[in-house]
């Protein structure tokens, strides 16, 4: 059986039909279309789950105004909105020429909206692996805060304890009137560990990282052969061949930078600031781990989470399959791991956030249980009239 050949347009797909006969050509076509219509069901599956899940979390952290004030599930939601997208316009619309592509035994089909498919599915795939390298980052920023206040406040309390008794009154020996420390006045009233801006839209730090991931996926989106060449291409290949440039420096963007410094290079800064803590005497997970507004413990179980997804569905998608799995014979083989197994992210990722963030699923359950009790919309008769004033005797 020929494999695949780009060297022109007639050996597109399996030719083999010479060395069948007719009832086993005809048998053969039957199987592909069978392996095409299960294609298609995995994959619009597959969307459907995503769009309920990615739908729940957006909602839930969008009606709970505590919520979406802070960066990480502003995050969240973001990523969120791009699974929503690649569901909808990528996952719905591939799926069909994906199933097509499978029975025919085409490896590239005519498709009228190329350009936009892989624009759109490009963006999306790339908002994961920089969303889950900001959220890497902004743990270490977050902790790196704390232990800075950690060590100010203390040596407030230090100069407080060594300083006379009329300094601590607020007063010196020049007569000069000085406030309280902050330590003695606000310590056990404001915890140190809220270091979120509350405000009624996006913060400027929360829109310059909405901005920075889709910087990115926008750049990326375009560095591809097909929209780069100069001549306008109306085929659409269901491969990504890693000895075109492109495709290779795709590879290095979507999993070497995001891994590199992100989860491979972010255990090394807690590492650094856990010896800073140690050599400065002070508790470096005390607002990270045990104060439950905090929240740490669960934002690091989301980013755990996030990493292994992300280890185990980025690289299978964008290098195994195209160096090993499309070497088979069979082509349903190598479709449904690229395209059903590399797409769980879709419906794994908000998943994880609805399991780690409690705040998250308890606002879920509140927005699909509790929100349905009083939206019957009807009122009693005697409620018309209190509230129009009409047949109230005004005595």
């Amino acid at each position: 059986m020929d494999y695949y050949n780009f060297t022109n347009g007639s050996s597109l797909w399996f030719d083999n039909s010479t060395a069948l006969s007719e009832e086993e050509r005809i048998i053969q076509q039957k199987l592909n279309s069978s392996f095409g219509a299960w294609l298609v069901f995995m994959e619009m599956s597959l969307a459907l789950l995503g769009i309920i899940l990615n739908l729940t979390v957006l909602i839930s952290i969008r009606e709970k105004e505590a919520i979406f004030n802070q960066t990480a599930n502003v995050i969240h939601a973001n990523l969120c909105a791009a699974n929503l997208i690649a569901a909808v316009f990528v996952k719905s619309f591939a799926a069909v020429y994906h199933g097509y592509g499978v029975a025919c035994q085409r490896w590239e089909i005519e498709l009228a909206f190329c350009t936009v498919h892989t624009i759109t599915s490009r963006s999306t795939w790339v908002v994961f692996p920089y969303t889950l390298l900001f959220l890497c980052w902004h743990s270490l920023a977050l902790r790196a805060g704390k232990i800075v206040s950690l060590i100010k406040e203390k040596k407030k309390q230090l100069v407080t304890a060594d300083a006379p008794k009329g300094f601590m009154l607020g007063s010196t020996a020049m007569g000069m009137e000085l406030p309280l420390s902050r330590s003695t006045t606000v310590t056990d009233e404001e915890p140190m560990c809220s270091f979120e801006e509350e405000s009624e839209g996006l913060t400027t730090k929360q829109k310059l990282a909405v901005g920075f991931i889709w910087l990115v996926a926008g750049i990326y989106s375009v560095m591809s052969n097909s929209i780069l060449s100069k001549e306008r291409e109306v085929f659409c290949s269901l491969r990504s061949d890693l000895s075109d440039k492109f495709n290779f420096m795709s590879l290095f963007i979507a999993i070497g930078v995001p891994l590199v410094f992100g989860p491979m290079l972010c255990p090394i800064g807690h590492t650094l600031l856990s010896f800073i803590a140690c050599c400065k005497g002070v508790s470096s997970s005390t607002c990270t781990w045990s104060d439950p507004k905090s929240q740490g413990l669960s934002d690091c179980a989301v980013i755990t989470g996030f990493t292994v997804v992300f280890i185990v569905i980025y690289p299978v998608q964008m290098y195994v399959t195209e160096v090993y799995i499309a070497n088979v014979q069979s082509m349903f083989v190598f479709m449904a791991f690229k395209y059903c197994y590399g797409a769980l992210h879709i419906v794994l990722l908000p998943l994880i956030v609805l399991v780690m963030k409690k705040d998250i699923r308890r606002a879920a359950v509140n927005t699909y249980v509790k929100g349905k009790e009083d939206d019957s919309g009807e009122i009693t008769f005697e409620q018309f009239q209190k509230e129009t004033g009409m047949g109230v005797n005004p005595g």
